[in-house]
């Protein structure tokens, strides 16, 4: 069976990119540094707790957010 890993990356360019996403993210009264978003590019991984925050700020932004439009599958 094949693994799926979340693509990071694809889910910030989703999100308009890593300044876009973080203007984004502070409009939306969100508390994380730039940085933060290039720690997850970095480890390929988004902690549970922010995805859900971006899926609500993808919604607020006229954007549907689905986990499975951003997974990848390894074996």
């Amino acid at each position: 069976m094949k693994t799926p890993t979340l693509d990071v990356t694809s889910v910030v360019k989703f999100l308009g990119g890593r300044i876009e996403l973080y203007r984004k993210l502070s409009a939306a009264e969100v508390e994380l540094s730039h940085r933060t978003i290039d720690n997850w590019i970095y480890h390929r991984s988004i902690p549970m707790n922010r995805f859900i925050e971006l899926v609500t700020v993808a919604k607020a932004n006229g954007l549907k957010l689905k986990l499975e439009d951003h997974l990848t599958y390894e074996n």
